[in-house]
């Protein structure tokens, strides 16, 4: 994931460490890690959308969008 998406989505390095409990990680996390990091979050979200957008296509396939609900 681009840096800047992180950057839109308010994450970045500081904000991440206000997460972990310091009893049980060094703080502040090597640039190192938090690199591994976002690399990691890159392909969870890159799988997430992957799959809601074939579910979404199917939906519309089905006509879920063609309801009156959802115009």
């Amino acid at each position: 994931m681009e840096p800047r998406m992180f950057e839109e989505w308010q994450i970045d390095k500081e904000r991440f460490e206000s997460f972990l409990d310091p009893d049980y990680v060094e703080l502040p996390i090597p640039q190192e890690l938090w690199e591994t990091i976002i690399s990691d979050v890159e392909g969870s979200v890159a799988n997430y959308l992957e799959e809601l957008l074939l579910r979404v296509a199917l939906d519309v396939q089905e006509g879920l969008y063609n309801d009156k609900e959802y115009d």
